[in-house]
C-alpha cells in the first residue's frame, strides 16, 4: 500500500471516530434534556394551582423547543 493510501485510510478512520464521538455526546445531551423535561412534567402532575401549571407549561415548551432545535 502506498503512503498516500495509508494516510487516507488513517484520516478516514479519525473522521469516523470523530463522528462516533459526536453522536455519543449528542445522545448524552438529548438524554439530559429529556430527563429535565420529565422532571418538569412530573412537577406539573403534582401542581395544584393554575399559576403553577402555567409556569410548568412554559418551562416544558421551552425545553421542547431546545430539544427540537437540536434536530433541525
Amino acid at each position: 500500500m502506498c503512503d498516500a493510501t495509508a494516510e487516507y485510510l488513517q484520516n478516514d478512520m479519525k473522521s469516523k471516530d470523530d463522528i462516533s464521538l459526536s453522536v455519543c455526546l449528542w445522545s448524552v445531551v438529548c438524554q439530559e434534556r429529556e430527563a429535565a423535561l420529565d422532571a418538569v412534567m412530573g412537577r406539573m402532575r403534582e401542581e395544584a394551582t393554575e399559576a403553577g401549571l402555567k409556569d410548568g407549561l412554559k418551562k416544558a415548551v421551552q425545553m421542547l423547543d431546545m430539544i427540537r432545535a437540536g434536530f433541525v
